[in-house]
């Protein structure tokens, strides 16, 4: 596998299961073996054969599901899924899978689910509040998402990815001054991430505060976080045909009033 000569790979897995029968490690690195190659048809013939013979372990259904999710066979993908979780109970990983196979076929209330029971069963894992709160933005229930992202951090504090879809979650109802707080959380918590001084400028634009968000982009580009950073805002700034820099003669705020109506165009475009 690591020569990826995965032809030879492929031959020495299989006789190996037919020498030893259906042998765990095996049956599991021959998913590994025909995925490499891209095939996940008889990746999941492997999958599906710990199934058979290791129903107990929760991998059988995980990897039979990814597979079936490669496939695009998705509601294959859920029986999978579902009697996973019915055998083993609410074991993480398949709980997190799960909400990703419904969420293929566009099903968010029964993704929501899936994260709310992460939510129960795994209370201090980020994962189930992210989910939960994207499954209620896709669903357009946007108090029942700031519900539950605040609930997030108040149980696991001001971890990254929470605080960025909290930014995203009130934005969503147009509450800038409250995105606003958890950019500054980023930027407080997070300090070598450009993200939190990308979106604190995002909101101060979008309320008019052009002299706080000239701050927020001279402290990025002062810093030089990194290169990611400085492309970032570099793009962000020419989408508002700010093509000059913020230290050259161009007077930014009259440059950020002209263009304020194209960003609050451009920021309603998902992942802005």
């Amino acid at each position: 596998m690591a020569l990826k000569r995965f032809d030879e790979a492929q031959i020495i897995i299989q006789a190996g299961l037919e020498k030893i029968g259906n042998q765990f490690q095996l049956l599991m690195l021959a998913t590994d073996v025909f995925r490499a190659s891209g095939n996940h048809e008889k990746s999941l013939e492997c999958a599906q054969l710990v199934i058979v013979h290791h129903p107990d372990d929760w991998n059988g259904y995980y990897r039979a599901a990814q597979d079936l999710l490669a496939l695009k066979r998705f509601d294959e993908a859920q029986t999978i899924i579902q009697a996973g979780l019915e055998k083993i109970g609410n074991q993480f990983q398949l709980l997190v899978l799960a909400t990703d196979v419904f969420r293929a076929s566009g099903n968010h209330e029964k993704a929501l689910e899936c994260a709310q029971l992460l939510i129960i069963h795994h209370p201090d894992d980020w994962n189930g509040y992210y989910r939960a709160a994207q499954d209620l933005l896709a669903l357009k229930r946007f108090d029942g998402a700031q519900v539950t992202i605040q609930e997030g951090l108040g149980k696991i504090g001001n971890q990254f990815q929470l605080l960025l879809l909290a930014t995203d979650v009130f934005r969503a109802s147009s509450n800038h001054e409250k995105s606003l707080e958890y950019a500054q959380l980023l930027i407080f918590h997070h300090t070598d991430d450009w993200n939190g001084y990308y979106r604190a400028a995002q909101d101060l634009l979008a309320l008019k505060r052009f002299d706080g968000a000239q701050t927020i982009i001279e402290q990025d580009l002062a810093s030089a976080i990194n290169k990611d950073a400085l492309a970032a805002m570099e793009a962000y700034v020419c989408q508002f045909n700010l093509r000059q820099s913020i230290r050259c003669s161009l007077n930014y705020q009259d440059a950020a009033r002209m263009c304020l109506d194209d960003f609050v165009a451009y920021s309603a475009i998902p992942g802005f």
